[in-house]
C-alpha cells in the first residue's frame, strides 16, 4: 500500500524535486522523437524524461512490455536510474517486481500474493432471455458460488442509462435461496422473471447485477461490487417495441490484479538481494537493518554479501522486538557469498552485523 509506494519512490522524489527536466523524448518504433513528433505519429506511450542532475525516468503506458537496457518494463511500469540511484517496476525472473536503491538503503518487493481484496468468488450470469412482446421480456440469472457470502443479501439488477450516468430502471429482488444458506459449490437458479421496460426508454442499456444489504454491496468474484452481464437493446418502430440481449462482460479486475502479482510465490533475484517477500534494508557502516513489510511477515531473505562487505566471515543475524530490544540470534546459512535466513512472526526487524 502506501508504505511500499513511499519506499519505492523515495529515492526518485529526493532527486527530481530539486532539479529541472533537460530533455523529454518518446520512443516510437525504436526511434526517439519529440512530443510533437510522437503526437503526429499517434503514439505517446513510451516516455523518457532526463533531468539536469543525470536522472533518467522511463515510463511505459503501453500494453506491450518495453525493454530498456537490461530491464523489461511492463505496462504502468517505470525505470529510474542515474544520480546515484536506481528504482523500477519491471519484470524480474518472469514476474512483475518493485525495487529501489540509493546510498541509504534498498527496497524490494517480490509481489507475492499474500492477500486479495475482501472479495467473494461469486459469479452471476444470464442463462435465459426471451422477448415476450409489448415491451416485456423474460430473464433468468444464475449464481455460481465458490465462496459463501456470509450474510443476508438482496440481488440488485440495474439497467443503466450511460448518457445520463444513472439507473434507467431496475429489478432488485430476493433470491430463491437466501444467501445466508449459500454454500461453496452451489449453483443458484434465479428466475425466470418478467420485466416491463419503461415506455419512454429506447437504446442500449448495460445490465449490472450484484448483491447488497444494509452495510453495502458485496465485492464479487471479478473484484468489483457488480458484474456487467450484457446490454438490453430496446428498439421502437411504428408503435412496436423489440427487445434484444447482447451478451457482454465487463473487465475482470481480479484477474487484472492477479496478473501483476507473484502468484506462485517465486523467490525473485534482484541482484544484491533475493526474496519472495517485501523488504526495506537500511545500510549501516558494518550492518544491515532489515524490516519486512508488513512487519512480522514470514519470507525468505538472501543477501549477496560481496555487495555489502569487503571480507566474508564474522557474520551475525539478530532479531529485535517492537521495543527495540534484542530477542536472539537467527539461524542462517551461507552458500558462497549468499547469506540466507527466514523471517518469522513477531519480529520487528533484523540486523545483519559484519
Amino acid at each position: 500500500g502506501l508504505v511500499k509506494e513511499y519506499f519505492l519512490t523515495l529515492p526518485i522524489q529526493k532527486r527530481y524535486g530539486a532539479t529541472m527536466p533537460r530533455k523529454i523524448l518518446y520512443e516510437v518504433e525504436g526511434k526517439w522523437v519529440s512530443s510533437s513528433g510522437a503526437a503526429l505519429l499517434g503514439d505517446m506511450t513510451r516516455l523518457c524524461i532526463e533531468y539536469e542532475n543525470g536522472l533518467k525516468l522511463y515510463l511505459n503506458r503501453g500494453k506491450e512490455d518495453w525493454k530498456v537496457g537490461d530491464k523489461v518494463i511492463p505496462q504502468y511500469g517505470f525505470l529510474a536510474q542515474g544520480a546515484d540511484m536506481m528504482a523500477y517496476t519491471a519484470r524480474v525472473n518472469g514476474v512483475i517486481a518493485d525495487y529501489s536503491e540509493d546510498e541509504e538503503g534498498i527496497f524490494c518487493d517480490a509481489r507475492t500474493q499474500t492477500y486479495l481484496p475482501k472479495l467473494k468468488r461469486i459469479f452471476p450470469s444470464i442463462t435465459h432471455f426471451r422477448d415476450l412482446g409489448n415491451g416485456k421480456f423474460e430473464i433468468t440469472y444464475k449464481w455460481v458460488v465458490e465462496d459463501e457470502p456470509e450474510g443476508d443479501f438482496v440481488a440488485f439488477v440495474h439497467f443503466m442509462d450511460t448518457q445520463k450516468g444513472q439507473i434507467a430502471f431496475q429489478q432488485d429482488h430476493n433470491l430463491p435461496v437466501p444467501t445466508k444458506n449459500w454454500e461453496k459449490g452451489m449453483v443458484i437458479e434465479d428466475g425466470p422473471y418478467t420485466i416491463e421496460v419503461p415506455k419512454d426508454k429506447e437504446g442500449s442499456f448495460p445490465i449490472y447485477i450484484g448483491l447488497y444489504n444494509k452495510d453495502g454491496r458485496l465485492t464479487l468474484g471479478n473484484g468489483r461490487d457488480s458484474f456487467m452481464l450484457g446490454r438490453l437493446l430496446i428498439k421502437r418502430e411504428n408503435g412496436e417495441v423489440s427487445l434484444e440481449l447482447k451478451e457482454e462482460r465487463g473487465e475482470d479486475l481480479r484477474e487484472k490484479y492477479l496478473s501483476r502479482l507473484n502468484k506462485e510465490g517465486k523467490i525473485v533475484d534482484f541482484g544484491k538481494v533475493e526474496t519472495d517477500g517485501c523488504l526495506r534494508i537500511e545500510k549501516g557502516r558494518n550492518s544491515l537493518r532489515i524490516t519486512t513489510i508488513p512487519i512480522g511477515r514470514e519470507c525468505f531473505v538472501g543477501l549477496k554479501l560481496r555487495y555489502f562487505k569487503k571480507r566474508l566471515g564474522g557474520v551475525k543475524v539478530v532479531a529485535f522486538g517492537e521495543d527495540g530490544k534484542e530477542i536472539g540470534s537467527v539461524q542462517w546459512t551461507m552458500k558462497g557469498d549468499l547469506l540466507t535466513f527466514r523471517t518469522g512472526k513477531g519480529i520487528w526487524f533484523y540486523e545483519v552485523c559484519f
